[in-house]
């Protein structure tokens, strides 16, 4: 008798978590901070401002920063979502840390990469999240995959949804063929893996 292995879900798609409205609210704020070229940390365990460097050949795409004061319109909409990944997961998570809303021009894409790093303060990413901002019929290219054995996953592109997945797993953005994508990226941050 043969037994089959099935893979645990290991990656969370949360549709329709925030409206046009608050997609087209991030990118509005995203334009008015100005985009700069995404960076690179030096080393994956060292994610402070004064270790970042761009190299185009790894990263071609845009960022800006956006602040989360305590009233931050998407606090709310996220937390339900990220306490579920929390849950699923198991990591001891604390907070947010780093949001980032990127920019994919025709071109443009991040190779594959994992987001684990640590921090000065000595809190490590944990779970990284993604929220698609465009319009899927508006761009071609583009797509989020993770890497993940045995195969590779191509990852929803509707607009307002929220994927989710552990820090050290590996993924990419393929080259952006035509249009233009926009997405937030952050990740939850905790006490370092054991």
């Amino acid at each position: 008798m043969t037994q089959s292995i099935t893979r645990p879900q290991i990656d969370l798609v949360f549709d329709d978590v925030l409206s046009d409205d608050d997609c087209q609210k991030l990118i509005d704020i995203g334009n008015e901070f100005g985009f700069t070229p995404g960076t690179l940390s030096i080393q994956e365990e060292k994610l402070d401002a004064d270790d970042l460097y761009v190299d185009t050949s790894i990263r071609n795409c845009l960022q800006a920063p956006i602040d989360t004061p305590p009233d931050f319109f998407l606090k709310d909409k996220l937390f339900g979502v990220l306490k579920q990944a929390r849950s699923m997961y198991q990591f001891d998570v604390r907070g947010i840390t780093d949001l980032q809303l990127i920019k994919y021009d025709v071109g443009s894409y991040f190779k594959r990469h994992i987001d684990i790093g640590m921090y000065e303060s000595g809190a490590q990413r944990k779970i990284t999240f993604i929220i698609q901002l465009s319009d899927p019929n508006d761009y071609t290219g583009g797509d989020l995959v993770l890497h993940t054995n045995p195969e590779a996953t191509v990852m929803p592109r509707d607009k307002g949804s929220v994927i989710v997945f552990p820090a050290f797993f590996l993924h990419e953005v393929t080259p952006l063929l035509t249009g233009q994508r926009y997405s937030l990226t952050g990740w939850c941050y905790g006490p370092p893996f054991k």
